[in-house]
């Protein structure tokens, strides 16, 4: 077959171009749990569905689902990125989505709670929307486990070194729903506060935030103060006799 030279430039040009496209869920027969398993063949046709979502939506640096955390983007281009599967989480039933997000923050400039809260916005936040509109009618899902490494910088003794910081978030079903399905900041807020949060395999807490004097603004902090109950006066005989004897007296 004869082909133009300009059109092989062409083809050359876009096998270049465009990024190899890997499947991004998990078949099922790779799932050795019976239960999980049926999940992940009961739900594959949206779990497909999430995932061109969560490849295709706009993140401000580049990010790859991956079935292990920690690869330089080189590995990661190359690298299984199967990452979307039920799993079993301390007894309960996930659905478990891993990925790689090649941002690299300044230690100098964001503490660990900054560098939370801005994957959990600009990446996170994003899977649990593609993925929670699609399975609120499954009944056996308690929670979503999403993993995500970044990276951080530093110096030491003057000179810049990197490291990867690895963050999982494991957000109730149902907070995971009332996201999907709003664009408030604060319900975005309120699922990092009523979520799980992991960091390098610590649990971490994001409440009260350090760098904060006082709670985040209501609803997610109000306080409702009950006036003091009335006091209870004494009507007993003893007691009237008393307050009379200091009338008089």
């Amino acid at each position: 077959m004869y082909m133009y030279k300009g059109t092989f430039v062409l083809v050359v040009a876009m096998a270049v171009i465009v990024p190899r496209s890997f499947p991004q869920v998990l078949s099922p027969p790779e799932i050795l749990d019976p239960a999980m398993r049926a999940l992940q063949q009961k739900h594959l046709p949206e779990l497909k569905a999430a995932a061109v979502d969560i490849a295709s939506h706009q993140y401000p640096y580049r990010f790859y689902l991956s079935r292990k955390l920690d690869l330089t983007e080189r590995q990661e281009q190359q690298n299984d990125q199967r990452s979307i599967r039920f799993s079993n989480f301390q007894g309960h039933t996930v659905l478990q989505v891993t990925g790689n997000y090649f941002a690299s923050y300044s230690e100098d400039s964001m503490n660990q709670n900054e560098r939370v809260k801005q994957t959990y916005l600009d990446v996170m936040l994003p899977i649990l929307r593609a993925t929670a509109s699609r399975l609120g009618g499954e009944t056996e899902l308690n929670a979503f486990a999403i993993e995500i490494a970044h990276h951080v910088r530093k110096k030491v003794f003057g000179v810049a070194v990197e490291h990867p910081e690895n963050l999982a978030l494991i957000v109730p079903f149902a907070t995971a729903e009332k996201i999907a399905s709003s664009n408030n900041v604060e319900d975005q807020m309120t699922a990092l506060l009523q979520s799980r949060v992991f960091i390098d395999g610590k649990p971490a807490s994001f409440w009260p935030d350090p760098v904060e004097e006082t709670p985040p603004t209501p609803p997610l902090a109000r306080a409702i103060v009950s006036p003091p109950p009335p006091a209870i006066r004494d009507l007993s005989p003893n007691a009237l006799g008393k307050q009379q004897t200091f009338i008089k007296g």
